[in-house]
Parts: structure tokens; C-alpha cells; sequence
């Protein structure tokens, strides 16, 4: 019988679902919605996975704990722009969440290119939990 290892951190597509500038006069809170997973299959090198998404398949303690929004999968300083809001898996299997750019430079410009639309799209890491 053939093994198939499965990584104990995989990645997640997921996409920007609200992310428009504030109108005249409206307070720019320089949050944006997203969706960041689904129980879609999605075939892997190592087959197919499809993410449970039930109440005993996810924690999202951390994300609502404020985790960071990152450029990338560095959990790094340099890396932070912004923390998430809040999060919840929706009826339709689907993870979403508010997140909230921060003030810097390089988070403003992260933020510009959300709203522009040149960045469409999100990646979120997760781990294997043993039962």
C-alpha cells in the first residue's frame, strides 16, 4: 500500500471580497474583507485535501485573538502589516474575515494596491492537529 504524507503546514488560496476606499467625508478604518478558505477539494502533490470547516474541525482563536496580517508566510515584524479583526466560517463552508491594514508605509501601500485591485487574492498557512 502506498504512503501519502500530508505536510504538517499547508496554504490556503483564498480572495478579497470587500476592500473599497472610504467615501467623502467618511472615516477610513482601513479594513478590508476576505474570505481565506473553503471545504473545497483541492488537489495537491500528495493528493487531494479538502479542510474541514465543522465546529470541532477549526479554531479560530487566534485569528480573532488579533493575529497578524502578513505579506507573506514570514512571521516576521518586517512582514506585519495589519491584524485580523475578526473571523468565522460561514453556513456555505467558506472562512472569512475582517482585517485591519495598519498605519506604515509599506502597510499603506499594501492597502492602496488591495483597493486598486492589483492584489486580488490571500493565502493563509495551517496545521495538522493530532486527535
Amino acid at each position: 500500500m502506498t504512503e501519502i504524507r500530508v505536510p504538517a503546514r499547508a496554504c490556503r488560496a483564498g480572495a478579497i471580497s470587500a476592500a473599497r476606499a472610504p467615501a467623502d467625508g467618511e472615516e477610513d478604518t482601513r479594513e478590508v474583507a476576505l474570505s481565506f478558505s473553503s471545504d473545497a477539494e483541492v488537489e495537491r502533490y500528495y493528493g487531494f485535501e479538502v479542510l474541514g470547516h465543522g465546529p470541532a474541525e477549526v479554531d479560530l482563536t487566534r485569528l480573532n485573538g488579533g493575529a497578524p496580517l502578513l505579506t507573506d508566510h514570514r512571521a516576521s515584524l518586517d512582514s506585519q502589516i495589519g491584524r485580523v479583526v475578526s473571523a468565522e466560517i460561514g453556513s456555505d463552508g467558506r472562512g472569512r474575515a475582517v482585517v485591519r491594514f495598519g498605519k506604515s508605509e509599506r502597510a499603506s501601500e499594501m492597502l492602496a494596491r488591495v483597493r486598486d485591485g492589483e492584489i486580488a487574492a490571500v493565502s493563509v498557512g495551517s496545521h495538522r492537529v493530532a486527535r
